[in-house]
This record gives structure tokens, C-alpha cells and sequence, in this order.
């Protein structure tokens, strides 16, 4: 007896009752689609929610004084930029009136230095980001975001009045994650020099962008050593904040996956109880089989391959049945994934050796059947 007898012993098996063959084929498909569906998923969500955190500020590195003592000086920015070889952007902000027209808003006034755009990336929607000139020079110029300018129904160009002054809208950039307070009408940046002359005060805070790459906690370490000669600052991450999401997400995905697991494992046990018919059902054709010589090594690779039969084709079943999950929840969530082909692969071996697995006692059974006891007609 060769492969070819044992395939076609299978096929003949699952052809002979189609309709229960179907049923424990998308019983197995059930479960591997869940499994893909879950795990491809469950991966474009984590990279979603990375991308949302990244906007909060998982790399970057704000440095703050611990008392009123400790300032910050003009140049301390560029001084961590350099030493630190990490771009530092030092700023200062309030909440004040924004004049537009008859309107008075509440926005939140940020001054910025110039290498605000390396540092926080701003995605603009007109206009032009504020640039090195516009700090040295402490131009009258803004940067407003979206909300502002529709609260105030600002374009390029336009003039608005803060802290007694007249600022003239130079560019509109997207609203960021994070950016506005509860009660703004929105955000207002101009150049850093042009706050302190027109609202007074002093730096609040210098931020710094951790590169792609690099560990934001040891950036912070490196920035604080070199500010505790000016005074007792502090650093602060969201390491461990961006640390804790993570292992929440981790931890659900694992407890999708694990349902997902139990339902591939309920189509094994299908195949099981399937095969456990086949036997009854089949029991004088092994009868014969061993009349003719047949070993019981050989029945039991005959029963196998008919489990390893009903695997594959649940499994592959089971991508395109995820295929289509995918493509479907997917859209209802908003989040786009693809099946890789390494995990079709893994999911088709897990399937054949799930099948083989809940093969073992029916085979097993057909295998220890005598051939008088097998050929009995009862």
C-alpha cells in the first residue's frame, strides 16, 4: 500500500459522505479563519495604536524645572541639541485671548524656536512652518491649527490680535493628538523670541525629539547631566505609560487568539467524531483489508490521512474564510490587513497537526480491530 492508496482512500471516504464532509471541513475553518482573523488584525490594530501614541509623544523627551529657582537660558536648547545629539526645541505657552475680528477666543498662545519643526513635525495644511528668521528677527508672524481656524475663520493671510499685538497668519497645520485643552478654541505658535517680548515670563520647558532608533530614556539621562549644572531640573518619557498600552493590546490579542484556539480545536474534535463513524461504518472494508494482509500499521495511516485530508481543506478553507473576515471587519473597524504568507503557511501546518492529532484515537480503534470481530455483520 502506497500514498496513492492512501489518498484515495481518503478522498473516497470524504466523497462517499459529502455532505457531513463539508460540515467538518468549515467546522475547521471556522476556527482557522478566527485564528488569521485575529492575528492579522490584532497586528494592523497594535501598528494603528502605535501611530496614535507616537502623535502623544513616545519620542520625545521633556525637560522641566523642579523649582523656581532653575531657568532656563536662550541657548540651552541649542547647547542639548548639540551635545546631546538629539534636536531640543525650547518653549513657553499660556492661555489668553485671541481677537479675530469682533471675536474674542481662548487659545492657547505656544512660543516655539526655531528648530520647532525638527522637533515636533507639524503637518501643515497651507501655508508655510515658522523658521529660523522668524525667530531671530521676532517676526509678527503665526502658525494656527485647524480648530482656530475655523473658530475663527482664518486663512492665510489673515490678522488676529494677541497680547496687544497684530500677528498675521502664516501657515495652518493639522490638529494633533493631545494639542488642545479642554475650553481652547484652539492653538496659536509663534516664534519663541516674539512670546517672551510680548507675553513676558520665561522658557517653560525644552522638549527634544528622540531619533528613530535611539532610547528615549537614555537621551533623558544624557539632557539632565548636562543641565544639573544650571539648576535642579527634571526629565520626563512616556516609556512606561507607552509600555503599559502595549501590553494591554498585547494581552487582549492573546486573549482573542486563545478563544480563536478553542474553536480550531472544537473542528479537531469534529474530525475525531467523524472519523469515529468512518470506523463503525467502515468496519468490514478493514476487515477485508486485514483479511488480504493488510498491517495494522497500515490501517491507521489509512484512517490519518483521511484526518490529515479534512485538515488541509479546513485550513485552506480557513484562509480564504480569513481572507474574507479580514476584509469585512476590517472595514466595519476602519483598519486594513493582509494574511501573510508565513502565517497561511504556520496556519496550514498547525491545522494538519491538529487533524493528525484527533486522527490518533480513531485510527488507533480501526487499527486494533481484529478482522473476525471487523468482518462480523452485527
Amino acid at each position: 500500500m502506497n500514498g496513492c492508496d492512501l489518498i484515495r482512500f481518503a478522498i473516497r471516504s470524504l466523497v462517499s459522505n459529502l455532505s457531513r464532509s463539508v460540515l467538518t471541513v468549515l467546522g475547521f475553518a471556522v476556527g482557522a479563519g478566527a485564528i488569521l482573523t485575529v492575528l492579522t488584525l490584532g497586528e494592523a490594530g497594535e501598528a494603528r495604536v502605535e501611530e496614535e501614541i507616537s502623535k502623544l509623544g513616545v519620542n520625545k523627551v521633556w525637560i522641566r524645572a523642579n523649582d523656581e529657582h532653575a531657568s532656563f537660558q536662550t541657548d540651552d536648547a541649542a547647547l542639548l541639541t548639540e551635545m546631546a545629539g538629539a534636536p531640543a526645541c525650547a518653549s513657553a505657552y499660556t492661555f489668553a485671548p485671541i481677537m479675530v475680528g469682533e471675536k474674542v477666543l481662548t487659545g492657547q498662545i505656544i512660543g516655539l524656536d526655531e528648530r520647532m519643526q525638527a522637533v515636533h513635525g507639524y503637518k501643515l495644511v497651507a501655508g508655510r512652518i515658522l523658521n529660523q528668521r522668524d525667530d531671530r528677527q521676532g517676526s509678527l508672524c503665526c502658525l494656527i491649527d485647524e480648530t482656530l481656524a475655523e473658530a475663527g475663520e482664518l486663512d492665510i493671510g489673515s490678522a488676529l490680535y494677541a497680547g496687544n499685538r497684530r500677528f498675521i497668519v502664516v501657515g495652518i497645520m493639522e490638529v494633533m493628538a493631545g494639542q488642545n485643552a479642554a475650553g481652547s478654541n484652539g492653538m496659536m505658535i509663534i516664534p519663541l523670541s516674539t512670546y517672551l517680548d510680548s507675553f513676558g515670563g520665561n522658557i517653560s520647558e525644552i522638549v527634544l525629539h528622540v531619533p528613530q532608533g535611539e532610547n528615549a530614556q537614555e537621551i533623558a539621562e544624557t539632557a539632565l547631566s548636562l543641565m544639573t549644572q544650571f539648576g535642579d531640573f527634571r526629565t520626563e518619557t512616556l516609556e512606561e505609560e507607552i509600555g503599559a498600552a502595549r501590553e494591554v493590546i498585547r494581552i487582549f490579542v492573546a486573549v482573542l487568539m486563545a478563544v480563536a484556539f478553542v474553536c480550531m480545536l472544537s473542528g479537531g474534535i469534529g474530525v475525531m467524531n467523524v472519523l469515529v463513524l468512518t470506523v463503525h461504518e467502515r468496519r468490514q472494508e478493514i476487515g477485508m483489508i486485514k483479511a488480504v494482509g493488510g498491517t495494522s500499521v497500515q490501517i491507521c495511516l489509512l484512517f490519518l490521512a483521511e484526518a490529515s485530508m479534512y485538515a488541509i481543506l479546513g485550513g485552506g478553507a480557513g484562509i480564504l474564510m480569513g481572507g474574507m473576515m479580514i476584509y469585512c471587519c476590517g472595514a466595519l473597524i476602519g483598519i486594513a490587513g493582509r494574511i501573510k504568507v508565513m502565517q497561511a503557511v504556520v496556519m496550514l501546518l498547525a491545522a494538519l497537526g491538529i487533524g493528525i492529532v484527533f486522527g490518533v484515537m480513531p485510527a488507533a480503534t480501526a487499527a486494533r480491530l481484529a478482522p473476525v470481530e471487523a468482518l462480523r455483520n452485527d
